[in-house]
């Protein structure tokens, strides 16, 4: 989205509006105060501090700049801040919850397992104490069950998360 920005700022506004009331229920504030592509690290830091978000998500630049201004914006400001990679999940964790339904293809998809395969070797303890390391197998299987959705806010605030498969059938229902 980030690129759709650049030289076409309110058509992306309205889109994200769209998107924040229609599709997701996320809250986004778009701000664009002197942006240059080519701002420093300064420039960062002065724009994070004067919007004191609750979180930041770096998603473009040098990995070991990334690194640095992550652990700066961190340890001056105290806000959480990710850099994640190309496709990477990020949790962003949330203070607000709400009830909502689910769809019968979401719930299927969640009891689908997902195993996690992890091998360990003799010095790698497979977060285990010393104590039980004897007893763990060289190769451990974990089912760590995700469960992925897209939730969907209709125009009356109703809630629902959908299987990614039934979302353009949700839309269209709306």
């Amino acid at each position: 989205m980030a690129e759709n920005m650049m030289g076409n700022y309110k058509d992306t506004a309205c889109d994200v509006a769209r998107l924040t009331l229609c599709q997701t229920g996320i809250i986004w504030s778009v701000h664009q105060l002197a942006f240059s592509p080519h701002t420093d690290c300064k420039g960062i830091m002065d724009l994070v501090k004067f919007l004191s978000p609750k979180h930041v998500m770096l998603v473009h630049g040098e990995k070991p700049k990334m690194i640095s201004l992550k652990e700066k914006i961190h340890s001056e400001l105290g806000i959480p801040c990710y850099y994640p990679a190309n496709n990477e999940t990020v949790r962003i964790p949330s203070t607000h919850y709400e009830n909502v339904e689910t769809s019968d293809s979401f719930v299927r998809s969640c009891s689908n397992p997902n195993f996690k395969f992890q091998k360990c070797s003799s010095l790698d303890t497979c977060n285990s104490t010393l104590s039980d390391r004897n007893l763990m197998p060289e190769l451990q299987v974990k089912d760590e069950r995700v469960a992925e959705g897209i939730l969907v806010v209709d125009r009356n605030k109703k809630a629902k998360i959908v299987h990614k498969d039934e979302l353009l059938l949700t839309l269209s229902e709306k």
